[in-house]
């Protein structure tokens, strides 16, 4: 005769296994491009406050001797750079991490740019102006929806130039 023993079987069936599979893959694509804005907005501040204080340096020296700077050992701020290429009208700082930010001493312009999932994203400072470059012409990207955030501008506000989206912020 069969004896039937009083502990239930120990472990989970196929079903139940599946079944946690399945949730872990629902959670996942649902959070999976929200985890990808997170991640597109943080090194795009990283893009932005590094082109900041290279405008600020910039301009902190332009107070002091009346001329704009010429290569990075005239500013008053240190970044671990990779490398600075001096140009006759700018010179250009490489970053370990990808980063590359341009200085031109003829003019107020100063933007830094990186590549983010793929595509190159820019922020731009020149003069008064500042802007969100995207880095794709399709509008309802990563990167574009990081720019849209960043300056309250919608997917219509895009200004369209070499197929990257131009976001102004105001």
């Amino acid at each position: 005769m069969l004896k039937l023993s009083k502990y239930p079987p120990k472990g989970f069936t196929l079903i139940e296994l599946l079944v946690v599979v399945l949730i872990i893959g629902i959670l996942a694509a649902i959070t999976m491009p929200q985890y990808k804005i997170a991640v597109a907005k943080s090194k795009y501040a990283t893009l932005k406050n590094t082109t900041k204080a290279l405008r600020e340096a910039s301009e902190r020296y332009y107070l002091v001797h009346n001329t704009l700077p010429t290569k990075f050992d005239d500013l008053d701020i240190s970044f671990a750079i990779n490398r600075e290429i001096v140009e006759s009208d700018y010179f250009s700082l490489k970053f370990n991490d990808g980063m590359v930010c341009d200085v031109y001493n003829s003019s107020r312009l100063v933007y830094c740019y990186r590549n983010i999932l793929g595509k190159s994203m820019y922020y731009m400072l020149v003069n008064n102006n500042t802007h969100c470059y995207s880095g794709s012409n399709n509008t309802s990207d990563v990167n574009n929806k990081v720019c849209q955030q960043e300056t309250g501008k919608t997917a219509e506000d895009c200004s369209l130039s070499s197929n990257t989206c131009i976001y102004s912020y105001d």
